[in-house]
């Protein structure tokens, strides 16, 4: 499994596992996915639907949550079915859901980590 994130948003890296790697142990790039960033706490995944909704038909929608508190991180994820949407959200200087400035980016796969294994 694979992580997508923005590349301003480096810290949340490990926690947003959401692509999967190609046949070729590559990244996969869907060019529809964003992360947006700047949520408010009450942001429900729901309510990000309803705003990008009107930039195209949103295929996946999801608000990051701590796994202990379940409380909302501030980022998550929408991937639209056409790419074409995320021009239009790009195309748009602010955005604003739940009286909070929000921030998307197109959705960068975070590179693979190699992994190194101690021989004795």
């Amino acid at each position: 499994m694979d992580t997508t994130t923005s590349p301003d948003h480096a810290d949340h890296e490990s926690e947003a596992q959401l692509n999967a790697d190609s046949d070729d142990g590559s990244p996969v790039q869907d060019p529809g996915k964003m992360f947006i960033g700047g949520l408010s706490w009450q942001t429900t995944a729901e309510g990000l639907r309803d705003y990008f909704g009107r930039f195209g038909e949103v295929n996946e929608c999801m608000v990051m949550r701590d796994p202990a508190t379940k409380r909302a991180r501030g980022f998550g994820f929408i991937t639209f079915a056409n790419p074409n949407s995320v021009d239009k959200v790009l195309a748009v200087d602010e955005h604003e859901l739940d009286g909070k400035k929000i921030d998307p980016k197109v959705a960068f796969p975070k590179r693979a980590q190699t992994k190194h294994l101690l021989t004795r």
